[in-house]
C-alpha cells in the first residue's frame, strides 16, 4: 500500500503557480486547458515526498492527466530526457544534487508559503 501525501496550502498555490507560468498548456503534449480544471497538474520529476525539490520550479512542469501519468511510469526515460533537453545538462544536474540533499520539511512549506503567498 503506497503512503499516501498530504496536500498542503503550500502544494495548492504552487501548482497553481505552475500551471499559470506554463500557461495552462501540457507541456508534454502541447494541449491547452483552461482554468479551473483538475484535468491539468502539477508533475513533479523528482517526487513530491522529496521536500528539497517539492516546490522547486525546475522540478515541476504542466501536464495533462494523460501525460503525467506516461512520465510517472518512465521517470528515467523520457520524463529525464525532456528535463535535460528543457534545463540543460548543468541545471539538471543541480537540481539532481538538490534531490539527493536533506532539509527540514516543515521549514521548506514554510518558506514556499511565504514565497508564494507574495
Amino acid at each position: 500500500m503506497s503512503k499516501s501525501i498530504k496536500v498542503t496550502k503550500a502544494d495548492r498555490l504552487f501548482s497553481l503557480c505552475i500551471r499559470n507560468r506554463d500557461k495552462w498548456r501540457c507541456v508534454r503534449c502541447k494541449k491547452q486547458y483552461h482554468p479551473p480544471t483538475n484535468a491539468l497538474q502539477c508533475s513533479h520529476f523528482w517526487g513530491r515526498g522529496n521536500y528539497a525539490t517539492r516546490f522547486h520550479r525546475w522540478n515541476c512542469d504542466a501536464a495533462c492527466y494523460g501525460c503525467h501519468a506516461v512520465w510517472e511510469a518512465n521517470k528515467q526515460g523520457d520524463y529525464r530526457n525532456f528535463k535535460i533537453k528543457q534545463l540543460g545538462m548543468k541545471k539538471y544536474k543541480e537540481l539532481e544534487r538538490l534531490a539527493k540533499s536533506t532539509v527540514n520539511r516543515r521549514e521548506e512549506i514554510l518558506r514556499a508559503l511565504e514565497w508564494l503567498e507574495k
